[in-house]
């Protein structure tokens, strides 16, 4: 029996990536119904559809995790489709070139920002109401350790850490998944994610 027997699961930027792997591996795993989200709507159904090749159930959700309504009723619609949320996997996030602070555009440190920590707060706050089983934060190596210059990556990463910690303190039974830490709940789930999307994630003690 797989670690993810008959959970319904919720992915974030699983167009590509990760993402991608993470919703693949959590089928294999035995997931009752993987739910997929991200912008690139013909990516994400391809994504989708590998995991159904696989014999898993997805369905792709393609909307902005910037945009609260959106991430609400995405939530409550899986909730409400599946009957109850046992897993999400908060993975949407991007990242730009690293410009000297001093040089960086408003625009382009609000974008990092509302998509690498933004997005975070709401499908937490949405997610929160339904969880019942896991709940994982994937941080990206330039989330985690930004570069010299790269100052959006790392204030949206340190606010992350901390918000974290704070839902870690508060969900009580919730068990909690901190993918930026050696010492997770699920750290083997992990590095076979890591692995699957043949992709080096910088990794900290907390």
């Amino acid at each position: 029996m797989g670690s993810m027997q008959g959970k319904v699961v919720l992915v974030t930027g699983a167009a590509g990536g990760i993402g991608a792997a993470a919703a693949l591996l959590f089928a294999t795993e035995g997931a009752a119904h993987v739910a997929l989200a991200d912008r690139d709507a013909d990516r994400l159904e391809a994504s989708a559809g590998v995991v159904r090749d696989s014999g898993g159930s997805a369905s792709a959700h393609a909307f902005d995790v910037t945009d609260e309504a959106a991430v609400a009723a995405w939530v409550d619609g899986v909730a409400a489709a599946q009957g109850r949320i046992d897993c999400a996997f908060n993975n949407a996030g991007i990242s730009q070139p690293s410009t000297p602070l001093h040089e960086m555009e408003r625009e382009a440190f609000e974008e990092v920002i509302a998509v690498n920590l933004t997005s975070v707060f709401l499908c937490l706050k949405h997610e929160l109401r339904h969880l019942r089983y896991k709940l994982i934060d994937c941080i990206l190596p330039h989330r985690i350790r930004g570069q010299p210059r790269s100052s959006r990556q790392v204030v949206s990463a340190e606010i992350s850490l901390l918000l974290t910690r704070r839902k870690a303190s508060i969900i009580g039974h919730t068990i909690i998944a901190e993918m930026h830490t050696r010492h997770c709940c699920c750290c083997r789930l992990w590095r076979r994610i890591r692995a699957a999307a043949r992709t080096t994630i910088a990794t900290t003690r907390l």
